[in-house]
């Protein structure tokens, strides 16, 4: 029994050791994972950054001027590479093709247009995506320019009272511009609590169409778009500038600089040296301004031919794009005011229930500009 007792104690023994072992082997494993080969701390999403930055922009006549002064100067590969990285830029346009991209994460950073962010960030519009993308800086502002063209029945703002207002691509920065207008008379659209109708219609020929079938009693429309207008409808006329008073300010931001969630998150390297250069971008575009209009039609030649895969397609004479490019202004500010502006009007008027963190970050770019 002695003898037995002895075996019984040792293989008790052997058991603890092995399970100290055992726990021993699972704490050095988890202290691995935590702190790497190395032994420092990996970022808290676990993972490392991207060797490719995936920058997007639209082809548009008037596009971003950092994304396209990049065409020739390279600043963004020059900056991006001496860190050890590459870039990728994703060229695209159109609506139906930039929500899918985003919401997919494409672009790690993108330049595109103010109301496809915002129609992307609410839950409202059909080209509605998500809210993995914040505005991190200003690109492109103009002194808007939109009219407010109503049929023969309107003769002043107080006429608006319970009528139909089209917009075309879903503008809820359009529509906060109107609500500044009528206020003047004591209206305000039916999203915000007042009488206005606001129907939306994103495509311009069905837009047109309905407001030439009597559907809207008065259409948002580009200024420069007026003559045209006044021979299409006849009996139309324009009742006022949408921003007429500089009502949200002399310039107003019509493309914004844009990066992933994730990235404003874990890599703040990234973020800094894509807004250090989208800086000096800034300063090289206003430099080689009346080189603009000419990189603006390259884009779009290379869009159509390259990407799409088109034989023709119907350019804009360079004489208008030149025009259209004396009145656009260079700026990496992204005007916060008009930022917070718009973001609480979408938010009042239920398009969106998401914060403002979730729709803006411009600590990184002030930090930079403190220094």
């Amino acid at each position: 029994m002695k003898i037995c007792y002895n075996m019984e104690e040792g293989s008790m023994k052997k058991t603890t050791a092995i399970l100290s072992l055992l726990l021993l082997s699972l704490l050095l494993l988890s202290l691995s994972l935590l702190t790497g080969c190395g032994g420092q701390a990996k970022p808290n999403n676990g993972s490392e950054p991207p060797k490719t930055i995936k920058i997007g922009y639209i082809a548009m006549t008037g596009g971003s001027p950092q994304a396209l002064i990049n065409r020739e100067k390279k600043l963004f590969e020059k900056a991006f590479g001496e860190s050890g990285y590459e870039v990728e830029w994703v060229i695209t346009r159109g609506r139906d093709n930039v929500g899918p991209l985003m919401e997919e994460g494409k672009f790690h950073f993108l330049y595109t247009p103010i109301n496809n962010f915002t129609a992307y960030f609410t839950e409202t519009s059909q080209f509605a995506a998500g809210d993995n993308y914040r505005i991190i800086a200003g690109s492109q502002a103009v002194e808007e320019g939109s009219i407010l063209l109503v049929n023969e029945n309107i003769s002043e703002l107080k006429d608006l009272d319970g009528k139909v207002i089209g917009i075309v691509n879903n503008s809820y920065s359009h529509e906060m511009l109107l609500n500044l207008q009528l206020a003047k008379a004591g209206l305000s659209t039916e999203t915000v609590g007042g009488t206005v109708k606001i129907k939306f219609q994103d495509y311009l020929a069905e837009f047109y169409e309905m407001f030439r079938n009597g559907e809207f009693d008065a259409i948002i429309a580009r200024s420069k778009e007026e003559q045209k207008l006044s021979e299409r409808f006849p009996n139309a006329k324009k009742l006022l500038a949408i921003n007429d008073g500089n009502a949200a300010g002399e310039l107003i931001p019509s493309v914004w600089l844009y990066a992933r969630t994730d990235v404003l998150e874990n890599w703040p390297d990234l973020v800094n040296i894509m807004l250090e250069t989208h800086i000096e971008a800034t300063a090289a575009a206003e430099e080689n301004r009346a080189e603009l209009p000419r990189l603006a039609a390259d884009t779009l030649d290379y869009y159509y031919k390259e990407i799409v895969g088109a034989v023709e397609y119907e350019q804009t004479p360079m004489e208008e794009i030149v025009s259209q490019w004396s009145g656009l202004h260079i700026t990496y500010d992204p005007n916060e005011d008009f930022v917070k502006k718009l973001h609480t009007f979408i938010f009042d008027a239920g398009y969106t229930d998401k914060p403002y963190n979730e729709f803006a970050d411009f600590r990184p770019l002030k930090a930079i500009l403190e220094k």
